[in-house]
Order: structure tokens, then sequence, then C-alpha cells
């Protein structure tokens, strides 16, 4: 049997390694760091949570309804809005149609004109409408654009679109895709922004704890792939058939491998 070797136990890597399993493969996955999670880390310092960075799981996401139990993680739900601080004053928006309390606050806001809102209330509705294949084979420009020619005012986007999805894109300017704009706004309009009751790391430690045919390689760090070859920092040589990355290192290699993204959580 071939032999399969993920390099990364983040999210991405857990389910990598969850479809193999299921389809009668053994892999390996080497990790550098000493537990799997990748970003999505929980620390407990002198009794308190704390998650590395703050990152929620989106409950509409596909794959994460396919490879993940939400009962067992007890997940524990945003209220679907936000709070903007302008000009030293906090303002409330939200979805109305999730909770009610935020109708009020919505409009009374000052963030947008009122043409901004009904666009929004419009722009809701046209993506519940729009299947994912639709969204990803449509073409694409920037976010900027995309918000510029649905006709959303230039205090909209500075003060809610911009601030709010820079923090998912991280960069920000919007120059993200606009497929990838309406991929995550579909997902905030068709579920909830969550977290695991007990930290973030719940995901990655229940992905990991339902592998029960695959390897790891804890503290292990891989500094090149060539010629069907592993070679890690310590020089040791490792054979390997195929090769699957979840992370950015095999960009440049020469060996049969894949780049994934299976699941990610939205990053704040």
């Amino acid at each position: 049997m071939e032999k399969i070797h993920i390099v990364g136990a983040g999210i991405s890597g857990l389910i990598a390694a969850t479809v193999l399993e299921k389809n009668g493969f053994n892999p390996v996955i080497i990790e550098a760091t000493d537990r799997p999670g990748g970003r999505l880390k929980t620390d407990i310092v002198d009794g308190y949570q704390l998650d590395h960075g703050f990152q929620v799981l989106l409950t509409a996401y596909p794959a994460a309804q396919n490879y993940l139990d939400f009962a067992s993680l007890d997940l524990q739900l945003f209220l679907p809005g936000a709070s903007i601080f302008k000009n030293k004053r906090q303002k409330i928006i939200g979805d109305p149609i999730k909770n009610k309390s935020l109708l009020f606050p919505t409009l009374l806001s000052g963030i947008g004109t009122l043409s901004d809102k009904f666009k929004i209330v419009k722009l809701n509705n046209r993506l519940k409408k729009k299947s994912l294949n639709q969204i990803f084979s449509e073409n694409e420009k920037s976010t900027l654009s995309y918000l510029t020619d649905l006709g959303f005012s230039a205090e909209i986007i500075t003060d809610f679109f911009q601030p709010f999805f820079s923090g998912i894109f991280l960069e920000p300017h919007l120059e993200t895709s606009s497929r990838m704009f309406e991929f995550v706004y579909k997902m905030f309009g068709e579920g909830h922004a969550s977290l695991p009751k007990s930290g973030i790391e719940a995901i990655p430690k229940q992905l990991f704890k339902n592998l029960n045919n695959t390897t790891f390689k804890f503290n292990t760090k891989v500094v090149s792939i060539a010629n069907n070859e592993i070679t890690l920092d310590d020089k040791t040589k490792l054979k390997t058939s195929f090769t699957i990355d979840a992370t950015n290192l095999l960009s440049n290699s020469r060996t049969p491998s894949y780049r994934l993204e299976v699941l990610s959580c939205v990053v704040f």
C-alpha cells in the first residue's frame, strides 16, 4: 500500500487523515509542534481559558457540518451583530431576523444610509437563493468593487464592511475575491458564529480523537521534500509515495504533493 504522509496536523491535515482512513489508508501526519490543532489552540492560564487569537466557527460551513459533531462541541452562539465605535460612541447593528432586539438599534445606528439597509436586505435575499457552485463559478472582482457596484455608500463600506471583512480576509483594502465575500457573507447569513464551550481547540481535539489508523509524529519539522523523500530538520529522511500539504511548505517541492484547503475557521 502507498505510504501517504501529511505535513501539518491542523484542521486540514486532520480532515485529510479522516478521509484517507475512510478509504482504507493509514496515513502519517508530521507536525512541528507538540499537539494537533495548528492555529486552533486553547491554553488554560490561572484557570482562564485563552484561545490563540480570536477565531469563530461558522455553523453553516458545509465542511464543518460534514466532519464535526456540533452537539459534542457544545457550541456557544454569538449575537448576529456588530458593535461599531465611531466618534467615541458605540453603535450596534445586526440581523433583526435572527434577533428582534437588534431591529431598532440597527435602524437608529447612523451607520450607513436607509438605502444601504435596503441594499443589505436585498443582498441577503439574493445570496440565500444562490448555491455555492454558482458563487464559485461566476466572474470575480475585488470585494471593494463588488460592494461599490451594488451601490453601497462609501460610508457603510468604510464604517462596516471594511473593518469587519478586513479582519476575516486578513487584508485591509477588500482586495479579496468577491466570490469569497459572497461565500462568507452567505455563511454568516445562514448560520451562526460560534465557539465550543471548552475553547476553539475542542475542534481539532474532536477530529484527533476520531482517528484510529493514523500515525502522528509530533515535534517533528519537515525542511524539504524532493524525489519522494521527506527530509526532517534532524537530517532524517523518510520515503513517501504521496505527500499532502496542509501547510505552505511544499509550494516548490518536487514530489507528488497536494495543497489542501478542506476546513478552516473564520479568523478575525
